[in-house]
This record gives structure tokens, sequence and C-alpha cells, in this order.
């Protein structure tokens, strides 16, 4: 009897996801799939295992680009799954829940966090940069970021970690570089980028 129960919540779910799907309401779709799949969604309906390309290299070529524009490669804060999965498609994997936040759809660089409870961005934060970084012909360091971009709105050095921190602020929002051992090893976009 069991059995028979679990079937029948299954086809009903499968129902519901192929009919969100035809609409093309991602959201949606998302919800019923995390209310089934609560450690992590493997529905092929909304991850790609193969869309494993990097999203941040042109903005690292292009550093200059970060600054006005304050968005990744096309995504920005407040932007909703649609779009995010339209600029960027459906990500290698997507946690319901990110570090006891909202959910995280992951990339093989990049990390696009929405707002638990709401189909908005509320951070985006890199990955696997050491992977994209063999991508390139050559990774930004300090001085790289500082020439392209400016001098931040706000710096913080650690010598005794050789670590390094460049906040940028603009009218869009703001970012912050992490360094390390002078190379660029973290960019956050978000609230809590500035703080």
């Amino acid at each position: 009897m069991r059995t028979v129960r679990q079937c029948v919540a299954l086809l009903a779910a499968f129902c519901c996801v192929s009919t969100f799907a035809a609409d093309g309401d991602f959201y949606r779709l998302f919800q019923v799939a995390a209310t089934n799949e609560p450690g992590g969604i493997t529905s092929p309906l909304l991850v790609d295992t193969n869309n494993s390309g990097f999203k941040l290299t042109n903005a690292l070529l292009h550093l200059e680009a970060l600054k006005p524009d304050g968005e990744p490669s096309g995504i920005r804060l407040g932007m909703s799954m649609e779009r995010v999965v339209a600029q960027w498609g459906r990500p290698l994997e997507i946690q319901p829940q990110w570090c006891m936040q909202g959910p995280c759809f992951l990339y093989a660089d990049v990390m696009c966090l929405f707002k638990a409870g709401s189909n908005y961005v509320s951070a985006i934060r890199t990955g696997n940069l050491p992977d994209l970084a063999r991508t390139l012909p050559a990774w930004p360091t300090v001085t790289d970021c500082v020439r392209k971009l400016g001098q931040p709105s706000r710096r913080k050095d650690y010598a005794e970690w050789t670590h390094c921190y460049l906040v940028y602020e603009t009218p869009k929002g703001g970012f912050k570089l992490t360094f390390s051992g002078g190379d660029l090893v973290d960019i956050d976009w978000g609230p809590d980028a500035t703080k």
C-alpha cells in the first residue's frame, strides 16, 4: 500500500512539474522540486549537468566592465530565476537552502543565491576560481584590478595572511575582490560584499 501511495505522489508531482515546465515558470517548478528533493535538486527539468562552461571568463578578461555595471556577465541582484536561466542556462546543481539561507544555483565558477522564499537574486559569489584560472592567459592581480577598476572605495590588507580586500561601491550595488598572495581568489556581489 505504501508503494502505491509513493507512486501516486511521484506521478502527481511529475504532472505538476510537466505543467510548470510547459508554462516556462521556472520558479514554480523549483518550488515543487524543492518540496520533493530537499537535499539537492536533480530534476533534468531544472539542472543541466552538461552546462559546465565558465560564466565569468569575459568579466575577468574585461575587468573594467565590472565597475559601471556592478553585475557579472549579465546577471544582477534582484533578477528572477527565469532571467538567470535565460542568461546562463540551467545550473549544474541547485541547493534548495544554501548555508541556512535561500536557494542557490551552482555553476562551474559561480554561485547565484536567491532570497529565501522569493524569486530574486540576493547575492552572487564566485565558486571555483582555480579551474577558471587555467582557462585565462593571465590571472588578475591586485595591481591589474586597481589599474583597470581605479581606486577602490575601501581597501584592507592583512599582511600576516597575505590577504587583501578591495571593495567597490557603485550606484547599482557593490562588489568585493579578495586576493591571496596578490592573486584574485574570490568575488562577491551583494549587500554583504560591501561591509
